[in-house]
Order: structure tokens, then sequence, then C-alpha cells
């Protein structure tokens, strides 16, 4: 469970929507089930070479592998946590804030990440408790077996920290209507359109130097390609589109 509510970050960072129906559906993925996955890395290394780590009580794995390579992590370097949890101020319009691919085949999506940082994230999600432990009950008989076979684990180091969940949750805030979100998405749009035409602009320039050089200017031309055909069309700035259109046109007539 508390993978699982921990992942509501790394969904809504890269474009999903996290909500109770997205949970449940991960809770039942077959990597959850630690027993079994181990199971199958035993059947390729071999039982003698699986250590098992709680998160629980190793919390950092990277640590943990510094000092067993004979280092300091405090020593040798610095671990700073780049994918911190987001608040449910930042899930919920993440939900609702949805900004269509111009072009799957060249449009990788918005950079939410960028939007994102510059929230202050406030108020942790928070899943009710007797929910919680209805959904962490299929992992029950798999864990219990796991504890059994590795004498590094101790029984509740696979259990949530049932504290952490209270009696009543706010998953419900994430299906509220968000205000101004279609106006966001539109703004979003429009934002990630301009700047990619504006590095479509730049590549063109590149080129039209390298022809200048007598260098070869075919990089800058599908970069800027690729770029223009991420444009949204439509009502995304099409004088702009249009304007960076004809200059790749003008700079590869110079070829």
């Amino acid at each position: 469970m508390d993978y699982i509510l921990s992942f509501a970050s790394t969904i809504s960072r890269t474009g999903g929507v996290f909500d109770r129906g997205v949970l449940e559906k991960i809770s039942e993925t077959e990597d959850l089930n630690y027993n079994k996955s181990i199971v199958e890395w035993e059947s390729i290394f071999g039982r003698e070479k699986i250590i098992v780590l709680p998160y629980k009580r190793v919390p950092n794995v990277a640590e943990y592998l510094v000092s067993r390579a004979g280092g300091n992590a405090n020593d040798d370097f610095e671990i700073e946590r780049a994918n911190g949890a987001l608040g449910v101020n930042v899930v919920a319009p993440g939900n609702q804030v949805r900004v269509p691919h111009a072009n799957k085949e060249y449009d990788y999506g918005w950079h939410r990440r960028r939007y994102f940082q510059s929230i202050v994230s406030e108020g942790k999600l928070k899943f009710q408790k007797a929910a919680a432990i209805q959904l962490q009950s299929v992992f029950f008989d798999g864990n219990a077996e796991l504890v059994m076979r590795f004498d590094e684990l101790k029984d509740g180091d696979l259990e949530p920290d049932w504290h952490r969940y209270p009696q009543k949750g706010n998953l419900k805030r994430l299906d509220l209507d968000c205000a101004f979100s279609d106006e966001l998405s539109q703004l979003i749009e429009l934002m990630e359109s301009s700047n990619k035409v504006q590095k479509a602009l730049t590549e063109i320039a590149l080129a039209e130097l390298a022809i200048a050089r007598k260098e070869k200017p075919d990089q800058h031309f599908e970069a800027a390609d690729k770029l223009l055909k991420a444009v949204g069309k439509g009502k995304s700035l099409p004088g702009q589109l249009n304007s960076a259109q004809k200059s790749m046109q003008r700079v590869k007539g110079l070829k």
C-alpha cells in the first residue's frame, strides 16, 4: 500500500490520471507480488545470491550498496531525492489538465515537471485505513511466505505503517472539478507550442549557419521538422507556426 500510494506522484508527473480506480488496478499487478517476483530471480541467479531488503528498515538502497562496496555514502556523495511526493493540491488539477498530443509520433507530451515544480505541494494524499487494509489483504499470503523464507526479514517488515492511514481519506478530492482546468489546459498547450516553435527556429538558424560554413545541415533540419510536427494545430499560434514552416522551406532552398 505504501508503494502504491507513493506511485501517485510518478503517475501524475508522467501524464497519467491517478484516482481510486487506478489505485485498485495497480494493486492487482504481478510486480507487487514480491514473493513470486523473487522466486523468478532465484531461478536465474540462485537463492544464495538474493538479498531482500525491507524498505522499512533500509529506506536508502544507494547508501546500502555504497557501504557494501566499502564506501560511505555521506562522505563519497550526496544523494538527492529527485522525485518527491506531490500534494493532493497538485495531483488533483494534474488529473484534469488534459493537454492532447499534437502528433503522437513526434509529441512526447507536455513537460509536466516544469509546471509542477513551481507549485508548493500541500496536503499529502491520504487513503482511508479500512480500504487500504482491504487492498493490502491480497498480498498477505505471499508476503507471509516471503518472510518465512528469508532470515533477513522480520514480521511486520512488509506491512504498511498503518498509523499513517487515517480513518478518513482525501482521495475524493481527486474527483472534484478544478476551477479553470480547461483554460489551464489551453494555456499550457499554447506555451508548449510556442516553446517548440522557438526551438525549431533555433534549429533552422543553425542549419542556415551550417550551410554557410559548407557543413551538413541535415540534423538541424530533422530536429526542426520534428518540433514543428509536434506543435498543436488550430488555435495554437498558427501565425508563428506558418512563419517557421516558411523559414524552413527558405533555408532548405539554400542547400
